[in-house]
C-alpha cells in the first residue's frame, strides 16, 4: 500500500502585500481642511488631487488583483474536479470605495492514495498535478503539491509494476500445473536456442502426393 498525506493540503494564490493607501468613505475625500486657508487654496487642491490619485491606483490595482486570485482558483477547481474539497476561500481587503477585494485565495484539494488500488491512486495523482499547475502562474505552494503528486504517481506505478508480475508468476504456475507438457515462454526460448539459436516452422510434405509421383 502507498503512503501518503491523509489531510488535504491548499492550492493557493500567495496573498498580495497590502496596497497601503487613504480610506474614505460615504464618496467624500477624507483631506484635513485648514479652516485659515480660503477654498481655493492652491497648496490644498494639490494634496487633494494627490490624495485622490493615490485612491485610484489603489482601486486599479485591487480589481485587477481580485480578477487574478479567482481566476487562478477557478482554474483549480476546474482542473481538480472531484478530488476538490469545497469551494474557494478568500483573503479580503477593502477598498478606498468600501468594497472588498480578495488578494489571495486557496482550494483544498484530498491527495490520499485509494487504499488498495494503486491504478486508481495513479489516476488520481495526474488529476491533482494538473490541478496544481492548471493556473498561469502556480504559486510556490502549487508547485509543492504538484511535487507530491509526482512522487505518489511513482510509487502507484512500482506497485503497479509489482502486481503484475506477481500475477504474471501466478498465471505460468497454474498452467504448469495443469499442463505438464506447458513451457514458459522463457524455458522456451532457451531450449530453442540450446538447439542452435534458430527455428523453423513449415508445412510438412503430404505423402499422397509422394505416391504419386
Amino acid at each position: 500500500m502507498l503512503n501518503g498525506p491523509t489531510f488535504p493540503p491548499a492550492l493557493q494564490t500567495t496573498p498580495a502585500k497590502r496596497f497601503v493607501g487613504t480610506r474614505v468613505g460615504g464618496g467624500g475625500v477624507a483631506a484635513p481642511v485648514d479652516s485659515a486657508r480660503p477654498l481655493d487654496d492652491p497648496e490644498q487642491n494639490a494634496s487633494a488631487r494627490r490624495l485622490e490619485s493615490r485612491e485610484n491606483q489603489e482601486l486599479q490595482y485591487l480589481r485587477a488583483r481580485d480578477q487574478e486570485v479567482r481566476a487562478h482558483e477557478r482554474a483549480h477547481i476546474a482542473a481538480g474536479g472531484r478530488h476538490v474539497r469545497g469551494g474557494a476561500q478568500f483573503d479580503y481587503q477593502r477598498g478606498p470605495d468600501g468594497r472588498m477585494y480578495a488578494i489571495g485565495g486557496e482550494v483544498s484539494i484530498d491527495t490520499a492514495p485509494v487504499p488498495n488500488d494503486p491504478q486508481a491512486t495513479l489516476e488520481k495523482a495526474q488529476v491533482i498535478q494538473r490541478a496544481a499547475l492548471a493556473p498561469a502562474e502556480p504559486s510556490s505552494q502549487d508547485i509543492s503539491v504538484a511535487g507530491q503528486a509526482r512522487q505518489m504517481a511513482v510509487q502507484a506505478r512500482v506497485e503497479i509494476a509489482r502486481q503484475r508480475a506477481e500475477e504474471a508468476q501466478a498465471d505460468t504456475r497454474e498452467a504448469a500445473v495443469g499442463n505438464p507438457g506447458f513451457e514458459s515462454r522463457g524455458a522456451l526460448a532457451a531450449r530453442i536456442e540450446g538447439m542452435g539459436g534458430s527455428a523453423s516452422l513449415r508445412a510438412e510434405p503430404d505423402p499422397l502426393l509422394d505416391a504419386v509421383v
